[in-house]
């Protein structure tokens, strides 16, 4: 759940919140805020900071890192427009292949 959520916000960048937790997730195995409670949990979307540079991180891209930075940034404002993440996942994680230009 996005922080702006937890306030009564609701916007379109919240999907990209959402992109942001599913991609930690498949990169991670994990969360990316946790909690022993509901409410421990929103507290956590609001107040904690992710470490990238951490042990658990050691086996992600820089470019992926980022990307996730970036779309799990508090401030909606700041946060990746979709047409943004797509461009950037597209330029970083897909390699064109020259064969099949030919």
């Amino acid at each position: 759940m996005a922080p702006e959520v937890l306030l009564g916000n609701y916007s379109q960048e919240v999907d990209i919140w959402a992109a942001g937790v599913v991609l930690h997730v498949l990169l991670l195995g994990t969360l990316p805020f946790r909690g022993n409670s509901v409410e421990a949990i929103f507290e956590a979307i609001k107040t904690v900071e992710l470490d990238f540079h951490s042990e658990q991180w050691a086996s992600v891209s820089l470019l992926a890192r980022d990307l996730i930075s970036k779309m799990l940034n508090r401030d909606a404002s700041s946060r990746l427009a979709a047409a943004d993440v797509l461009r950037k996942f597209k330029r970083h994680f897909f390699v064109p292949c020259i064969a099949c230009s030919l």
